[in-house]
């Protein structure tokens, strides 16, 4: 995968999730190699999607969420692997759960 395939795939998520949350979406995450820089051309592409609703309406979501990263694997052979975390879980956990701790720390924010 090239840097210009990744950006590519971001844009996409950047404009198609909001669309699809609504206005749910607070902010959007990308973390793992793809932030660190240290991708290869078989890596997946990490999205940490922070919500103001609870998980179990996130849940509502999940159809159109992965419509979302069907057609991205079709159209560019991009995995994409997201997570719809509730935004005060994230900030009230952050501190002492090392995923969410990892999301922020090597994470690139590209909405929000």
């Amino acid at each position: 995968m090239r840097n210009d395939d990744i950006e590519r795939v971001i844009d996409i998520l950047k404009e198609q999730i909001p669309l699809s949350m609504k206005a749910h979406v607070k902010k959007i995450y990308i973390y793992g190699s793809c932030a660190r820089g240290d991708f290869t051309e078989d890596s997946d592409i990490d999205v940490a999607i922070l919500t103001d609703c609870d998980r179990i309406e996130a849940k509502k979501y999940d159809e159109s969420l992965m419509n979302i990263v069907t057609d991205i694997a079709m159209k560019t052979d991009t995995i994409v692997e997201y997570v719809c975390i509730p935004e005060n879980e994230f900030y009230q956990k952050k501190s002492w759960y090392a995923y969410f701790r990892n999301i922020e720390s090597e994470g690139r924010v590209i909405y929000g």
